[in-house]
């Protein structure tokens, strides 16, 4: 029997994306969060741009925990009850999930085109995957393998605290743990957390600092201009330490994935390559030679999270 259409929905802090999977993959839509009440009024932006009527299995993707059915976000405006949205639009089949599970999903299935290799190390089949991405905040999930497919689980790793090791960064964390107090991973390896380093290093370096979004900065960067460009630095090499913790704790042999949507800014990804990501991912004293065998990619292709929406329902 045909199973019916399903809606994917990938809601982030900043963008929510619409597809429609009925025997094949609609054309992503994007809307803007901020530009709409809430998640009703968008689901009938989606209907009426689209073409298509709702579907009444949804399975999507959310910034954040799952267990409640009242579903509030830190980096996202809207708030709303799972059992309402199953009595509002009278749906016979609901799945929400962290939205970094679907991106988790989608990796056993993504192809050499869509992933970049950094530094050495390869893959062991049968080991956990760790997948880490900033953007508006900083996800954090993991794959086992189960049998012949693999279960995604959902963290909140992007809340850990921020690790120090060079004199730069106590000096960032110091500036910013007087304002706020615990500095999470989060807090600095993010949209918001590349204007919060942008900061502190304005006031170390006693510079002038402008007052710039995180997409000025990252424009400036590009142009190399030192405090921004600076800023990004920073960025990428503590993702290095966090990413390279993850894969420790889980001996991510079956590699570490960056994505997100910061990463994937054009000219962004030169930036990358020019931080100290790789060494920082490495570098954990005598177990350094450990980390250098684990792989570590870059997911360089957009709209993968639906691969893995669909691989999380049964079609």
């Amino acid at each position: 029997m045909t199973k019916e259409p399903f809606l994917m929905i990938d809601m982030g802090g900043t963008n929510i994306r619409f597809s429609t999977y009925a025997g094949e993959m609609s054309p992503v839509i994007t809307y803007q969060t901020h530009e709409y009440k809430d998640l009703y009024e968008v689901l009938k932006a989606y209907e009426e741009d689209s073409g298509f009527p709702l579907a009444r299995r949804i399975v999507m993707g959310v910034p954040g925990p799952t267990m409640e059915d009242k579903l509030v976000f830190l980096n996202n405006p809207w708030s709303f009850s799972k059992t309402e949205l199953i009595r509002k639009l009278n749906l016979t089949e609901l799945k929400v999930v962290n939205d970094f599970e679907p991106q988790a999903m989608a990796i056993p299935y993504l192809e050499e085109k869509d992933l970049l290799k950094i530094g050495e190390g390869s893959i062991k089949e049968s080991y956990p995957k760790a997948v880490l991405g900033p953007g508006t905040g900083l996800g954090a999930t993991y794959l086992i393998s189960i049998g012949k497919g693999w279960r995604s689980i959902a963290t909140e790793g992007g809340h850990v605290s921020i690790p120090i090791q060079t004199d730069v960064e106590f000096e960032i964390y110091s500036y910013l743990h007087k304002k706020y107090g615990h500095i999470s991973a989060e807090k600095v390896i993010s949209g918001k957390g590349l204007s919060l380093i942008y900061e502190a290093l304005s006031a170390i370096y006693g510079v002038f600092k402008e007052e710039l979004t995180p997409e000025e900065i990252m424009v400036q960067a590009k142009e190399r201009k030192e405090i921004p460009y600076q800023s990004v630095i920073h960025m990428f090499d503590w993702l290095g330490v966090v990413a390279g913790n993850m894969a420790m704790i889980l001996s991510a042999f079956g590699g570490t994935y960056i994505t997100g949507g910061i990463i994937r800014q054009p000219g962004v990804l030169d930036i990358f390559k020019e931080s100290h990501f790789r060494e920082r991912f490495e570098e954990k004293g005598r177990r350094s030679a450990f980390m250098k065998q684990m792989p570590t990619f870059i997911v360089t292709t957009h709209n993968r999270v639906f691969v893995g929406l669909q691989h999380m329902m049964d079609i």
